[in-house]
C-alpha cells in the first residue's frame, strides 16, 4: 500500500491552505496519488472528508467513533480512489520540492513585502539542486539579492522533501550574521511557513561556535579567585558577572557578556579534559552535546 502514498505534504498541506478548504483543527492522516483525507475531531465523533488533488473539490466520506485504523485506512484509499477524477497529483520529488520553492518566493513571500527577484530565486532552486543531488555549488551573488533568504528556504525546503536526510549545516563568516539569522531570519521565515501551512512546527536550530566563545567553569572559578584576592573597588562590576557566572545564573555564551576581550581570553575554554576537578559538574560538555537545552 506504500506505493500509494505521497510522504511529503509540505506542498500540498499549502496547496488546499491556500485555496481555503484546510480548517485550523484539520489533520491530514492520508495522501494519496489522487487525493488527501482530511481527520477533523468534533468532540465526539471523527470525521473524514477527501480533497482531490487535481480539482481541488472536497468530499465528505464518513465519520466514526474512533480514529481510524489500518484496516480503515485501506478502505478509506479505496474510497477516495472511486470518488476522484482520475487525474494523479503524483511526481518527482524533485519537481515537487523546487515547484514548492519557487511558489514560495512568486506568491508567498511579496505578501510580506519581500518582492520577488529572479536572480535570488534562480540562487536558492541552485542551492536546493545541489542539495538534492549531493553535488557542491559555488555561488556569487551581488549585494542586495536576498542571499540569506535563498539559502535559508532552500534548506528548509530539502529537509521538507528528505525527512531522512542529514542536518543542514550554516557555517557563518560572523558573529553578527549568525545572530542575525538566530534572532531574525529563521524567526521571520518559520512564522510565514507556518501561517502558510508549508511547515507544522516552528523552525529549531542549534548553534555551534568554537571553544574560545564559551566560558569554562574551572577558568572562572581561578580568574575570579584572583580579582577578588587584589581587592580593587574597580572590579567590584566583573566581579559580579563572574559570580553569577560561576554560580550559573548566566549562560555560558560569553558573547552575550558584558566582559572585555581580555577577559574573555582568561576564562574561555581552551581545552575540555576529564581530568579537569570540575568537568563532571561542568556545563561546556554537556552544552556541546545538547546546544539548545543550555541551562
Amino acid at each position: 500500500m506504500r506505493d500509494e502514498w505521497i510522504v511529503c505534504t509540505a506542498d500540498i498541506r499549502n496547496k488546499i491552505h491556500e485555496a481555503g478548504l484546510l480548517r485550523p483543527d484539520d489533520r491530514i492522516v492520508l495522501t494519496t496519488q489522487s487525493g488527501v483525507l482530511l481527520e477533523h475531531f468534533t468532540g465526539t465523533s471523527y470525521s473524514y472528508r477527501m480533497v482531490d488533488l487535481t480539482t481541488l473539490k472536497t468530499k465528505r466520506l464518513f465519520s466514526r467513533p474512533t480514529p481510524l485504523s489500518e484496516a480503515g485506512y485501506r478502505r478509506a484509499i479505496e474510497k477516495m480512489t472511486a470518488q476522484s477524477g482520475g487525474g494523479r497529483f503524483a511526481q518527482e520529488i524533485q519537481a515537487r520540492a523546487s515547484g514548492l520553492l519557487a511558489h514560495i518566493f512568486h506568491d508567498i513571500l511579496p505578501e510580506y513585502g519581500l518582492a520577488l527577484r529572479e536572480n535570488q530565486l534562480s540562487l536558492s532552486l541552485t542551492m536546493l539542486e545541489a542539495m538534492e543531488r549531493e553535488k557542491i555549488a559555488l555561488c556569487e551573488a551581488e549585494v542586495g539579492t536576498g542571499k540569506t533568504h535563498a539559502y535559508l528556504l532552500a534548506a528548509v525546503i530539502y529537509r521538507l522533501f528528505h525527512e531522512e536526510g542529514r542536518p543542514v549545516v550554516i557555517s557563518t563568516s560572523t558573529i553578527a550574521l549568525q545572530k542575525a539569522l538566530m534572532e531574525e531570519y529563521i524567526p521571520q521565515i518559520s512564522d510565514i511557513l507556518l501561517k502558510h501551512r508549508i511547515i507544522e512546527n516552528p523552525l529549531t536550530f542549534a548553534v555551534r561556535k568554537g571553544k574560545n566563545h564559551y566560558a569554562c567553569d574551572s577558568r572562572v572559578k581561578t580568574y575570579l579567585l584572583s580579582i577578588r584576592h587584589n581587592d580593587r573597588p574597580e572590579d567590584q562590576e566583573l566581579i559580579g558577572v563572574l559570580t553569577a557566572l560561576f554560580a550559573r545564573a548566566c549562560p555560558i555564551d560569553l558573547d552575550g557578556l558584558p566582559l572585555t576581550d581580555y577577559v574573555k581570553e582568561r576564562i574561555c575554554v581552551e581545552r575540555c579534559q576529564r581530568t579537569c576537578g570540575l568537568y563532571s559538574v561542568c556545563r561546556y560538555p554537556y552544552f556541546y552535546s545538547n546546544p539548545t537545552e543550555e541551562k
